[in-house]
């Protein structure tokens, strides 16, 4: 890829990385995240603490969560 392709990607990787707080370490992340951004593709892999928040269950406005018990 070149420069001028590279350029969004690495324009986009920057704002994250200062919205962060400026992280050591996250380059890859930042990148992976900003490509996927940028091209609007969302199977890039993640790492794994993307991975595990992407894997949590969800529940719908209103409904509990399950394993929890209601006050009677």
């Amino acid at each position: 890829m070149d420069d001028t392709q590279d350029h969004p990607i690495r324009k986009r990787a920057h704002q994250i990385w200062e919205e962060e707080g400026r992280p050591d370490g996250k380059h890859d992340e930042h990148w992976r995240r900003a490509k996927s951004e940028v091209h609007g593709l969302e199977d890039l892999p993640a790492s794994d603490s993307v991975k595990k928040a992407a894997t949590k269950p969800k529940t719908s406005a209103g409904q509990k969560p399950r394993g929890l018990k209601s006050k009677t």
